[in-house]
């Protein structure tokens, strides 16, 4: 579960909801390169599998899921699945998904 990548999470004084792009990039790659289990989408088939899985997600829709974190998935082949946060996009809160990104 992961916030922000390359920027600060809202709010986040502690720095705990915040990755850095370089740490974010080691780490999924090390996890395409795992051979124990299967990443997973939320899709129905991949719900089935019953060994050890690991799902990929974002919460509240920085905009740095779309134009950090997403690039480096989508090379890896990592599936993923962000959840957004819908009072950030309404009220047009800087650094979140708009609607045009989330068409995207």
């Amino acid at each position: 579960m992961y916030h922000a990548v390359g920027t600060q999470a809202y709010g986040d004084t502690l720095g705990l909801f915040s990755i850095s792009e370089d740490k974010f990039r080691r780490q999924m790659t090390l996890l395409s390169e795992w051979r124990y289990g299967q990443i997973v989408d939320f899709s129905e088939d991949s719900l089935k599998h019953s060994g050890t899985s690991v799902a990929i997600t974002f919460d509240d829709g920085y905009q740095d899921n779309l134009e950090v974190a997403a690039p480096i998935l989508i090379n890896l082949g990592i599936p993923f699945t962000v959840f957004i946060s819908s009072g950030f996009i309404k009220n047009s809160t800087q650094g979140f998904l708009t609607p045009s990104s989330l068409r995207t």
